[in-house]
């Protein structure tokens, strides 16, 4: 997930920053995503009587409405017939995740063990 937010981030710097390096934008968003889960980590130990769900976006592109059932089960809550088919026709229409090209972690100066490093335990899959 970091090399292709750091793609999309870099893209977006280029508009005002034509020479902003990869590299620079890579770390920044390592360090950004890696700093928000470990407060989001803190903040789930600190409020441990709020549910929550964990999702990974793969199980999700494949298979959008079993997973968002399993999110509503998980908080007690039904997912509508009504819901599931809107949740269908829209995934129908979503091209997420499809860049044309894999982004490796180097490309922005990261590898992939720095990528695990920086992450609490509970965020890698």
């Amino acid at each position: 997930m970091i090399p292709s937010v750091a793609a999309l981030v870099h893209h977006a710097r280029r508009i005002t920053e034509p020479d902003v390096p990869k590299a620079l934008v890579g770390q920044l968003q390592l360090e950004c995503w890696s700093r928000c889960a470990a407060e989001l980590r803190d903040w789930r130990a600190r409020n441990a009587d709020v549910p929550w769900v964990d999702v990974e976006m793969t199980r999700l592109r494949a298979d959008p409405v079993a997973t968002l059932r399993d999110v509503y089960a998980a908080l007690a809550e039904p997912l509508t017939a009504e819901a599931a088919d809107a949740i269908r026709a829209k995934a129908l229409t979503l091209k997420a995740g499809q860049t044309g090209r894999a982004i490796a972690p180097e490309e922005y100066g990261l590898t992939a063990s720095a990528i695990r490093a920086a992450f609490p335990g509970e965020f890698l899959a």
